[in-house]
């Protein structure tokens, strides 16, 4: 079971009980095996119409039990909380999560983020990514080898810990948060916060969310849960 930390809501009424870090390949495929949770999508470089599978992690020859799930959808994330009893955060809930509160500009304070707090897009990301997709528009955010051309495991970068040691908030994979702050589009849900393949400052930052459509199933985007 994924250990939780508290956190104070945003409403100021209670805590919530947040996932420490991002649900794991390992705890995912342990709600597999229950018949709770259905298979995301898997490691794959044969793909050629989807190049970004040989980022999942899911049936990945090197195991990666302790990295994060991807390339779920958001169905799939908000079933594997459900099996928990658990749900998966507001779009506000995270960013409080992220901010402190809205006391920091990062989950950590007001450093910019390095190669030692997020797992972002660092010297090593723009050649690995061009060699694996043919995309060459992929630009360093810092200029340091974070040491994970994709995911890392999750907990990998203490120093991004927001004040209450949750991990990942600002990097890794990006997560699926349920959209209250702003009506999405059909088909649109929200992901908060950075992900391996970030190469804008913007992303870490505890405010941040993006778009994301509720069936995808990128290898950048994750989840956590958080129960009452």
């Amino acid at each position: 079971m994924p250990r939780k930390a508290a956190s104070a809501s945003p409403k100021g009424e209670s805590s919530l009980c947040v996932d420490q870090a991002e649900v794991s390949v390992a705890d995912y495929v342990a709600c597999i095996a229950r018949a709770q949770c259905t298979e995301p999508e898997a490691y794959d470089t044969k793909v050629e119409d989807n190049l970004y599978r040989a980022f999942c992690n899911f049936r990945h020859p090197e195991g990666r039990g302790r990295h994060p799930i991807n390339c779920v959808s958001f169905d799939q994330a908000r079933s594997y909380c459900a099996a928990r009893a658990a749900r998966l955060p507001t779009d506000i809930e995270w960013q409080w999560v992220a901010s402190n509160g809205a006391q920091t500009l990062y989950p950590w304070g007001k450093a910019a983020p390095d190669g030692t707090r997020v797992n972002g897009c660092g010297t090593e990301c723009p050649s690995a990514v061009k060699a694996i997709t043919g995309n060459p528009e992929m630009v360093a955010l810092y200029r340091q080898n974070d040491g994970y051309v994709g995911t890392a495991p999750v907990a990998s970068f203490p120093k991004g810990d927001n004040a209450a040691s949750i991990h990942d908030l600002a990097g890794n994979v990006a997560e699926f948060v349920v959209p209250i702050a702003a009506a999405p589009s059909t088909g649109d849900l929200t992901a908060g916060g950075g992900c391996f393949t970030q190469n804008a400052r913007m992303m870490s930052a505890g405010g941040f969310t993006r778009t994301a459509w509720s069936t995808a199933r990128s290898p950048d985007l994750g989840f956590r849960c958080v129960a009452e």
